[in-house]
């Protein structure tokens, strides 16, 4: 085979799919070359687009890495918006083009002469003409070759061929083997004129026929057609030191992105731009794939980031088996993470949380379930917090008294660390089962029990064992009744409130009305909040429960009673506890047989169920009904009489005046035709003023000073 210059082969392939824009002033930010676009912003093309092109992917597989090398070479350009096109065919004009430029000639092109039977060559570009003129002049174009000469449609396969050899200056080598018989079954098919460029191009091995033995010289050729013959034209040079290396993989880190390669120039260390295709046995694969020992292909963008990798030579791989518990599952780096310390085949997988609910203590939230965690073990469990352990010990049948998961009673536990973990990757040819079933990486679950059969850290096969959901083995329970699903059928409790006393369920709400305050809208109505409220507005929106007592006062808002808050939970469905329930179950409401349409958010109940979360009976003592009590024991407050020391009065839209007694201060509205005894008017009232009051409907309607 002739050789020929490294230079000579990249202008080649640079032109070839050179796209022809309008000037930079007069184009679009999308259609601004990479190189052009880096002297506009200063910022290398590499990070303003991903890595490759959009339409390049496993459609085109046969052709992707040899696409993705261009790419990556600085080759291949593409189309505005990272659009390679791998399907469009290449036109005359453009292999032409390319032709003249890999021979230098493209500043002649500029000073000379168009003839007047070039210019009757219908060009859209003025500029073609002076390519087109130069071809001529150069020989690369026969006067006779521009009869019905059509620049923009597709070169057929062997036109493609005759211009390489041109290009490559091979003309006299094709020449020899114009009357070579070539042992394609459409051979006569090429024309007599093209069969030494044919001829070349099978001897430097960068044109093939097809499974047929067809070489189907009269069809066009594609852009992804073109970046196979192309890339092994590269291939076929010795690599440059600028941005393509070679060399054995000393170190590499997945997690840092970094790879050390060494050969004959020594040892060094690049940094990998993040989604840099890999290619292994030519197809796209992973980082996880290569590992040290493995000779590679690397090839930098202008920032000495590598956007390419290939591997050339795979070193020996180790085959081992290893088992433990799932203790995480990555599908961005297609990885799964075992806890391979000892030969514990069932545990818990989990992270660590502190409730202060009804008594503080540790739980273990897992995809599985919710568990609280009791025995002595759990004393060092405090630098935990918040990490993943792994727990083992025994499950308890019953529930704990916080109502929030089963009881464990913890023997061992162990931080979730590269101490007492192997992690194993896995790629399109990973045989994955679960129970015996065809899965996929999203299947596998922490605290699954697996094996994995691995090359090195490559995961050839991923056999993984289910645990069974823990079962509530609810006997009893009482709480707050938090939801009432009557399409589902469902009752849920939040058992952290023992008592059906001063609490409440509903939605947090921000009113402006008279000043911001906060109120909780309940299915029994609306309540003010005051009280213990720091931090409430992170809730508005939210369902919560709230702690607390009706006060004996009447809001300054009137849109409700005063809720005096001790503390308010945010309502989560994790702290749920949830009861099936069917036309046996036996449902009373403050005493009477109802159905469960007839049970609200907030009412309290006991639960009797069984160990399937069955209920079997449910008591409910309403909150309406607790509501209508507490009315009734104010009652004199509402109508009646009160007396007190003057806080503050106000003239605003209503009338209010605050005032002190021994048992609390009230907030009440003052009536437009109040009465008053002992002063000439209401703005003689001062503060300090020992006053009583007469009230109905909770105004006040007679103000009398107290002797």
């Amino acid at each position: 085979m002739k050789t020929y210059t490294k230079i000579a082969a990249v202008l080649l392939v640079a032109v070839m799919f050179m796209t022809f824009v309008a000037p930079v002033a007069n184009a679009k930010p999308g259609d601004i070359p990479p190189g052009q676009l880096k002297k506009l912003t200063g910022i290398p093309p590499g990070q303003l687009k991903k890595i490759g092109f959009l339409d390049v992917d496993d459609t085109v597989e046969w052709a992707r890495l040899a696409i993705d090398r261009m790419y990556a070479r600085g080759i291949f350009t593409g189309y505005p918006g990272d659009i390679f096109k791998p399907k469009n065919n290449v036109t005359h004009l453009e292999a032409i083009i390319m032709s003249l430029r890999v021979m230098g000639w493209e500043e002649e092109a500029k000073k000379i002469k168009i003839d007047d039977y070039i210019k009757k060559i219908n060009l859209s570009w003025n500029d073609a003409y002076y390519y087109v003129a130069l071809a001529v002049e150069k020989g690369l174009i026969k006067p006779e070759e521009l009869k019905g000469f059509n620049p923009n449609t597709p070169a057929k396969r062997y036109e493609v061929a005759r211009y390489i050899v041109r290009a490559l200056d091979m003309e006299s080598e094709a020449k020899k083997h114009m009357k070579k018989k070539l042992s394609f079954k459409d051979a006569s098919a090429i024309p007599k004129d093209a069969v030494g460029y044919v001829y070349v191009m099978l001897d430097l091995e960068l044109m093939k026929g097809d499974n047929n033995n067809k070489f189907k010289p009269n069809e066009p050729i594609s852009r992804a057609e073109m970046a196979v013959m192309l890339n092994r034209l590269d291939g076929s040079l010795e690599p440059e030191e600028e941005n393509q290396f070679v060399g054995t993989i000393y170190k590499i880190d997945i997690d840092d992105l970094t790879i050390t390669l060494e050969n004959s120039s020594g040892r060094k260390t690049y940094d990998i731009l993040k989604k840099a295709p890999v290619y292994v046995n030519g197809k796209y694969r992973g980082l996880e794939e290569l590992k040290t020992g493995d000779k590679v292909e690397l090839v930098l963008d202008s920032d000495k980031y590598v956007v390419f990798i290939q591997l050339l030579e795979k070193t020996e791989r180790k085959t081992t088996t290893t088992k433990g518990l799932v203790v995480d599952v990555n599908p961005t780096k297609k990885a799964v993470t075992l806890f391979t310390y000892g030969k514990y085949q069932e545990g818990l997988v989990g992270t660590l949380k502190v409730s202060k609910i009804e008594g503080r203590h540790y739980e273990l939230e897992t995809e599985k379930g919710r568990y609280v965690l009791v025995g002595d073990e759990t004393d060092d469990l405090e630098d935990y917090v918040g990490e993943v352990i792994v727990v083992f010990g025994e499950i308890s049948r019953g529930m704990s008294i916080y109502m929030r998961g089963p009881l464990i009673e913890v023997e061992k536990f162990y931080p979730v660390t590269s101490k007492y973990t192997t992690t194993f990757y896995i790629d399109s040819d990973t045989k994955i089962t679960v129970d015996d079933k065809r899965a996929g990486l999203l299947n596998i679950k922490a605290g699954d029990y697996a094996q994995v059969k691995a090359q090195d850290e490559l995961a050839v096969e991923i056999k993984v064992e289910t645990t069974e959901e823990p079962k509530n083995a609810i006997i009893t329970a009482r709480g707050l009744v938090a939801e009432v699903n009557e399409r589902k059928r469902t009752i849920s409790l939040v058992t952290y409130i023992k008592t059906d006393e001063e609490s409440y369920v509903g939605t947090l709400k921000e009113n402006n009305i008279e000043g911001i305050h906060y109120e909780l809208e309940t299915e029994q109505g609306i309540f003010v909040l005051k009280g213990n409220i720091k931090g409430i507005e992170d809730y508005i929106g939210e369902k919560i429960v709230v702690k607390g007592e009706l006060k004996d006062e009447v809001s300054i808002f009137m849109r409700g009673y005063f809720l005096d808050v001790d503390d308010y939970y945010l309502l989560r469905t994790r702290d749920f506890v949830t009861f099936d329930v069917d036309d046996s179950t036996l449902i009373t409401v403050d005493g009477v047989k109802l159905k469960l349409s007839g049970i609200e958010a907030g009412d309290y109940a006991v639960v009797h169920a069984d160990e399937d979360n069955f209920a079997v009976e449910i008591k409910v003592n309403s909150c309406e009904k607790r509501i209508k009590d507490w009315e009734r024991e104010r009652k004199t407050i509402r109508d009646g009489k009160l007396e007190g020391k003057v806080i503050s009065i106000s003239f605003g839209k209503e009338w209010q005046l605050t005032i002190q007694n021994d048992d609390e201060k009230f907030t009440l509205v003052i009536d437009k035709d109040v009465e008053i005894e002992g002063l000439k008017s209401l703005r003689h009232i001062k503060k300090g003023m020992e006053l009583e009051f007469e009230i109905k409907d909770g105004k006040i309607i007679e103000i009398e000073v107290d002797d």
